[in-house]
């Protein structure tokens, strides 16, 4: 798995495929920062507002939460 930020998305490739597997969508103005759990089941995504999004990328591609 790869994670990519851009502005507004995190999308996650599966390298061996070479294709999108998941689009997390986080609904934040801007992200400036993500961090991933070794499993790769769940992501914290930062806002330049400081605000948080976590998300489980098992249960959906929308935020579990919002901080």
């Amino acid at each position: 798995m790869f994670f990519v930020a851009t502005k507004k998305f995190v999308q996650v490739y599966d390298l061996q495929k070479a294709e999108v597997v998941k689009k997390l969508e986080s609904g934040l103005r801007e992200i400036s920062s993500i961090s991933i759990h070794p499993g790769g089941d769940n992501v914290i995504v930062g806002s330049k507002d400081g605000k948080l999004c976590w998300f489980d990328t098992d249960l959906s591609t929308r935020p579990y939460k919002m901080l």
